[in-house]
C-alpha cells in the first residue's frame, strides 16, 4: 500500500476531514491533500506522525527474502506479492543489473522513473539543439540510447 492510500484510509476511518487531520498532525491541509493525491510523498517520520494523529500506528517489518540463485530475479507484483522468475539471459554478455532493479520497482515507480528519464532526455535534446549540434547527430544518439535501453 502506498503512502497516499495509507493517509486517506487512516483519515477516513478516523472520520476526520483533511483540515482536522492537518491540525492534529501539525501540518497544513494542502500537505495532507498532496499526500492523498500522491503528488507529494511524506518521509517516514512525517507519515508516522500523520497516522498517529488519526489514531493509527505504522508498523514496518523487515523480513529477508529467500536467497536468489544467480539465474533468477525477484519481481514485486501489484498488491505486494513477490514472484521469483528466471533471469533474462543476455547472449551479448550485457550486464542486466539495471533490468533486475527496474523489475523490483512497483508499477507506479517504474512509470515515474520512465517519465523522469523521458523528461531529462527531452531537456538534453533541447540543450543539444540550442548548442548547435546537428539534428542528425541527436537522432543517432536517440537511436543508440533506445537500443541500449
Amino acid at each position: 500500500m502506498d503512502a497516499d492510500q495509507l493517509v486517506r484510509d487512516a483519515r477516513t476511518r478516523a472520520g476526520l476531514t483533511q483540515r482536522q487531520l492537518a491540525e492534529r498532525a501539525r501540518t497544513s491541509q494542502a500537505a495532507i491533500a498532496a499526500y492523498e493525491r500522491g503528488t507529494k510523498h511524506p518521509q517516514l517520520n512525517v507519515l508516522e506522525r500523520i497516522l498517529a494523529a488519526a489514531g493509527f500506528e505504522l508498523r514496518v517489518n523487515l523480513t529477508p527474502l529467500p536467497p536468489l540463485q544467480t539465474n533468477q530475479i525477484s519481481v514485486r507484483l501489484p498488491g505486494g506479492a513477490i514472484r521469483t522468475a528466471p533471469a533474462p539471459q543476455s547472449e551479448s554478455g550485457t550486464d542486466l543489473t539495471q533490468l533486475r532493479r527496474n523489475l523490483q520497482l512497483s508499477h507506479l515507480d517504474r512509470i515515474r522513473k520512465m517519465l523522469s528519464t523521458r523528461q531529462a532526455t527531452l531537456e538534453l535534446r533541447g540543450l543539444a539543439l540550442k548548442s548547435g549540434i546537428r539534428r542528425s547527430v541527436i537522432e543517432t544518439m536517440d537511436r543508440r540510447g533506445r537500443q541500449k535501453g
